[in-house]
């Protein structure tokens, strides 16, 4: 009973020794032999079993990773690899007769490969693949192709919401001259395979799908920008210069500085503009909100630098010029908000102060002091020459004094940094709601 037990397992062991060592280099040469040279093998024969049926090819399709996308030439470069399934009748053998092999490492060059090619490219049309891909031939005839491409492909691009927007590329894929009824797309069941995919820097790839329409395949990739780099170089600087714009109103006109900060300022915005220039993408099919934005605060810039220089010339105007109406209208509106904003309620020492400093002015104090009693003597004056001074100048006030050219200016200053700053919030309002 031992021994027939020892000699099963000796027999085992050479069955497992002897199919090990079957499979050699000499078995897969004489294999290639059988199926290229002694059956007359010929890449340019469609391998079809019967001619009234079509190859079916089955697509599946995995992205590697989003390249760049060029918006000036509408350029979108990917990495990927397109598999490609089918079965030739002509590369099938009976793997009992052959020690036992059932698949075969081809280059892409000797079998018949089906003319798909990328419709949509961006330069010559080629084939897919290269001399040093290899196809995996099944001992059933069954043939899998695995290029891995470069694709450079066109795409519309719509930069409208620039940096917010998202743009839809895709990828087609057709058959150059078979026809449907030779042969035909089949897709394998799920979406694009992104379990390889590695992140852009400046793109995220938010969807992606593959569909077939009309005998052509279509990949279409959603790709969003990623606006967090714009945003602090772009939009910020816009924002805080066109701020810094409206604040030339708030620098009096005897201080020399006033046109000096507004060409200060309107400079810094035209530099920012060339830098952003080079960062705006350049398409004349559509234009940017972000584009309009900056046009539309350089244009308020300049406005705000010849509202600045005539306000100095009329601030230097002599006195002796009548104002016109619309500039006695001006200055009386902004007398008016300056008065009615400028009363506010003082403390109780400072009302106790103001009524002993009016006291001293209106009456005479004066103390007598002896042994036990103090005695204060108040002289009242019939007649205050401060009252009438402050009666004549509020009554100069109401009259013509207060339409000078220097009141002009500063009423102008008063109505131009409201106007600007009302017109600021305005523009970035409708762009952010634009883009959002």
């Amino acid at each position: 009973m031992a021994s027939s037990q020892t000699i099963l397992v000796l027999l085992r062991m050479f069955l497992v020794v002897q199919v090990t060592f079957a499979q050699t280099g000499i078995d897969i040469k004489n294999l290639y032999d059988e199926l290229f040279n002694k059956r007359s093998y010929n890449k340019n024969t469609s391998p079809h079993s019967n001619l009234s049926e079509a190859i079916t090819i089955t697509v599946e399709f995995s992205l590697q990773g989003i390249n760049y996308l060029d918006e000036m030439e509408e350029k979108l470069a990917t990495t990927a690899n397109i598999k490609l399934e089918w079965k030739d009748a002509f590369l099938s053998w009976d793997k009992r007769y052959f020690k036992n092999i059932s698949y075969l490492y081809v280059p892409q060059d000797e079998v018949w490969k089906p003319d798909i090619s990328l419709q949509n490219g961006f330069t010559k049309l080629r084939e897919l693949g290269d001399q040093v891909i290899l196809v995996t031939v099944q001992h059933k005839g069954e043939i899998e192709w695995n290029p891995l491409e470069v694709f450079e492909t066109k795409c519309d691009i719509d930069i409208t919401k620039f940096p917010f927007d998202s743009q839809i590329c895709k990828l087609v894929f057709r058959m150059w001259t078979y026809k449907q009824e030779d042969v035909r797309f089949k897709l394998k069941k799920g979406p694009v395979h992104t379990d390889a995919y590695e992140r852009n820097g400046i793109w995220g790839l938010s969807s992606s799908n593959i569909t077939q329409e009309r005998g052509t395949i279509v990949i279409s990739l959603s790709l969003d920008r990623k606006s967090e780099y714009y945003i602090l170089t772009i939009i910020c600087p816009i924002i805080l210069l066109s701020l810094l714009n409206i604040f030339t109103f708030v620098i009096p006109v005897d201080s020399g500085e006033k046109i000096g900060y507004s060409m200060t300022v309107h400079l810094a915005f035209a530099v920012l503009l060339t830098i952003i220039s080079s960062s705006l993408p350049v398409n004349s099919q559509t234009t940017s909100y972000l584009a309009v934005y900056v046009i539309s605060l350089l244009i308020k810039g300049t406005a705000i630098v010849m509202v600045t220089v005539i306000q100095v010339r009329l601030h230097h105007r002599p006195n002796n010029i009548d104002l016109s109406p619309i500039y006695r209208c001006i200055v009386k509106i902004c007398h008016r908000k300056c008065t009615c904003s400028g009363r506010r309620v003082q403390p109780k020492t400072d009302n106790i102060r103001n009524s002993i400093s009016s006291l001293n002015e209106n009456f005479d104090i004066s103390m007598h002091s002896s042994s036990n009693v103090t005695v204060l003597i108040i002289k009242n004056h019939s007649e205050s020459p401060r009252l009438q001074l402050d009666a004549e100048s509020d009554n100069d006030e109401d009259g013509n004094n207060i339409y000078t050219w220097t009141n002009v200016s500063a009423a102008l200053d008063y109505f131009f940094f409201c106007f600007f700053a009302v017109v600021d919030i305005i523009l970035a309002v409708l762009f952010f709601k634009a883009l959002l």
